[in-house]
């Protein structure tokens, strides 16, 4: 009798176990619903296997940027940067302005997301002439991804990877986004 006692115990160990593990999944994504405002982000951006840009752009007046995760699967994020010249022939203070959104979820404790989400920079590689004017080159895009670095109920960091072709280079742009709510 007592061995069937202990065995008893055990399956209902095991069994807690296991539904812990699904409620650790759901216990994520109830932590991410809510709006979650970015304080800085680390950007890095690397040219076929060489870094070009190691960058870090805090929050401020002329750098904000959002994302809102809800109930339904679904997320959207919006940013906007005033930036320096970056080969304008108006010079001055630039204005770039962003806008994602797509859908998430969690598999067992692995996120998915069907789009990235945005910085305060834009995740479209520019290139300059000599001449420093702006040219746009069609790219495509490769892969992206977003994983969960950290989530806390006030803190979320997430890192962010797109990679892209133009002609015979590939771009890799990394995001290490630091939000909080």
């Amino acid at each position: 009798m007592r061995n069937l006692y202990y065995l008893f115990t055990a399956v209902i160990m095991c069994c807690l176990y296991a539904c812990a593990k699904d409620n650790s999944a759901k216990t994520q994504q109830a932590m991410l619903i809510g709006k979650w405002t970015l304080q800085h982000e680390n950007y890095q951006l690397t040219i076929s296997g060489v870094q070009k840009i190691d960058t870090i752009i805090t929050a401020s007046a002329n750098n904000y940027s959002s994302v809102q995760f809800n109930k339904a699967g679904t997320f959207a994020g919006a940013s906007f940067a005033l930036t320096g010249n970056t080969g304008s022939l108006s010079g001055g203070l630039q204005a770039q302005s962003d806008s994602l959104s797509g859908t998430y979820s969690f598999t067992g404790t692995l996120f998915n997301a069907s789009n990235t989400i945005t910085g305060f920079i834009i995740n479209t590689p520019v290139f300059f002439t000599s001449g420093g004017l702006n040219l746009a080159l069609t790219n495509t895009q490769a892969s992206q991804s977003v994983q969960i670095n950290q989530l806390k109920t006030t803190a979320l960091t997430l890192h962010t990877q797109i990679t892209y072709k133009v002609i015979a280079d590939t771009f890799k742009i990394d995001q290490y986004l630091y939000y909080t709510r």
